[in-house]
């Protein structure tokens, strides 16, 4: 037989091959549970901000990261009088520029067609300058200069403080410019004390920053301060090992993984991460890296993310089914808005992302309904806005990500309502923590909703079902265009001691979610309708805060949902995780 016979046969082999191979999976799915997406994806759903820290409970309001100021008072009012007192019929004030002239003039108001004595008119000067103080303007104020009075008119200066200089110590990588500069713009107008200590504060909330003192001083110039700054760093990084059930039984539901962090490489508040899971069946990595660009803390990232993945379950087995997902995304951010308590943050990010599937160990890509050879591609922009809130019994976090998938890139582009990489899709994610007034009990609520008017690829869908998602049931149990998920959980401690940072807690909880597709052509197995699930259960949590964490749930499933496959402990509603890091 001639060799393009022989090649043309085995290609035909091979596609009989993988129609009945597909024809054997969309009868496995055909049922509700068949929804779930056993292969491992990237998707935007499955990221959540970290909760910030609860204030301390023995923080004072005002932090004393800045001494009181002091500064020399000694104006011309003892020449000005030469003892005796004198007839005042008009106050001029002059040099006022962050104040309102009508304020200053309502305070001289009253010293005005009367005779003043010296006593008096350090009252005045104090009372003026006290409208500075209460500002936050500490190191401006009223001076009365040398003059001689004609016709009843006194002349009062207001001097208004600068910062004429800013020396900052390091002990670590910091470079002293990147908080000179910072504090230079911030105050490049007259000097408040208030919104310095604040960015000072700011400053020191930073994980990478151990401690901050300062010291304000007067200049040689009168009406100027200079700054003194020490700052103390942190450990230059940290590492973590954790070992967890937190994936789908078909690749594998155990997995460990190791991670670090890297602080301050290069001295200007960059930061890198790198995150590695793996089994003999399952490798996933994410690396990143990001900075500051400029004063306004403007950062720049850019994030590569890949998984490769493989069925383990042997009711796959013999279609030897495996996965690789790869995402490489550049990030743009910007605070909005920033005080010791409120953070919002906008972000924008272009993503390029690929997933495909094999069959038979590679050998062929595995035809899906929306990709003939099992490749399928993705270019997004996405746009969002995160808020961070936390007080001394409050903690809170909200983002807003709106996600527009363009035809760029070699993005997959299908006919008609077969789901490709043009899309929309908003996601919604909300986490609050709160403390109660008992037992040192916490109540935690959380809740995460996708909306798309389009029919999605998996990589973009929304995965209901798991420990993040609803505990009880399989992870990415469901995976459909739209979804809804929340969460419910009260926090008490049984067992605490304070001196080593040692407590173990008890967790009772409730889980609901909902998912539904957009409609698609009937051969694309429509399932437009929603299902819903719930769940409700306990677990049990120690946490060591100098290394590390230990959490076991159990879900009871509300609605009983057919599971493809071997059973797992996720069957019986069992997640866990033990974690330790350093420092």
């Amino acid at each position: 037989m001639p060799m393009a016979e022989v090649r043309s046969s085995k290609n035909s082999v091979r596609t009989r091959t993988a129609k009945v191979a597909l024809f054997l999976w969309l009868l496995l799915v055909s049922s509700p549970a068949g929804a779930q997406r056993i292969l491992p994806d990237i998707r935007p759903g499955d990221e959540r901000q970290t909760l910030p820290p609860f204030e301390a409970q023995d923080q004072p309001d005002d932090g004393p990261i800045l001494p009181p100021y002091s500064f020399d008072e000694d104006d011309g009012s003892d020449s000005l009088l030469r003892g005796s007192e004198i007839e005042i019929q008009d106050i001029v004030i002059e040099g006022n520029t962050v104040i309102a002239h009508s304020v200053l003039e309502e305070i001289a108001k009253p010293f005005e067609g009367r005779r003043l004595s010296l006593a008096d008119l350090e009252v005045l000067r104090d009372q003026l300058t006290a409208a500075y103080l209460d500002r936050g303007y500490a190191t401006s104020g009223a001076e009365l200069p040398d003059q001689v009075v004609h016709g009843g008119v006194l002349r009062i200066n207001i001097v208004e403080g600068r910062l004429s200089a800013v020396e900052v110590r390091v002990r670590g990588r910091y470079r002293p410019d990147y908080f000179k500069d910072r504090i230079t713009h911030s105050q490049k107008g007259i000097l408040n004390v208030l919104s310095l200590q604040e960015q000072l504060q700011i400053f020191q909330q930073d994980p990478q920053i151990e401690s901050i003192t300062a010291h304000l001083e007067p200049a040689s110039t009168r009406g100027f301060s200079r700054l003194e700054l020490t700052v103390n760093e942190a450990p230059f990084g940290g590492l973590g090992l954790s070992f967890d059930n937190y994936r789908s039984p078909a690749i594998g539901s155990l997995a460990g993984t190791i991670y670090g962090n890297l602080h301050n490489v290069v001295g200007i508040g960059d930061a890198a991460h790198i995150r590695f899971t793996g089994r003999s069946s399952l490798r996933q990595l994410d690396a990143g890296v990001e900075a500051p660009i400029n004063v306004w803390d403007t950062r720049l990232g850019v994030r590569y993310q890949s998984s490769q993945g493989s069925v383990v379950d042997s009711s796959f087995a013999a279609l030897g089914i495996q996965s690789e997902s790869t995402s490489v995304s550049l990030a743009l951010s910007q605070p909005l808005y920033r005080t010791l308590q409120t953070e919002i943050e906008g972000h924008i990010s272009a993503d390029w992302r690929r997933a495909q599937s094999f069959l038979f160990h590679g050998a062929i890509g595995f035809p899906t309904l929306y990709a003939e050879d099992g490749r399928s591609d993705v270019t997004a922009l996405r746009f969002g806005l995160d808020l961070f809130y936390r007080s001394r019994n409050q903690s809170v976090a909200m983002r807003s990500l709106l996600s527009w998938g363009i035809d760029a890139l070699g993005a997959t582009v299908n006919p008609g309502d077969i789901p490709d990489g043009r899309f929309v899709a908003w996601l919604g994610q909300f986490q609050w923590a709160g403390r109660l007034p008992w037992l040192g009990a916490q109540l935690l609520a959380r809740t995460d909703v996708q909306l798309s008017p389009d029919s999605l690829l998996p990589m973009e869908q929304f995965a209901v079902g798991g420990r993040y998602s609803v505990r009880g049931y399989r992870e990415n149990l469901l995976v459909r265009d739209n979804g809804l998920t929340a969460s419910l959980e009260f926090r008490v401690p049984i067992f605490q001691l304070n001196k080593p940072g040692l407590r173990v807690e008890l967790a009772p909880f409730a889980d609901f979610g909902r998912s539904w597709n957009n409609s698609r052509p009937v051969n694309l197995g429509n399932q437009a309708e929603p299902i819903a699930i719930g769940s409700v259960g306990i677990g049990l949590r120690g946490i060591a805060n100098n290394w590390g964490t230990a959490e076991i749930y159990w879900g009871h499933r509300l609605k009983e949902i057919r599971s493809i496959g071997e059973s797992d402990a996720q069957d019986d509603g069992i997640s866990f995780r033990l974690s330790l890091h350093w420092p």
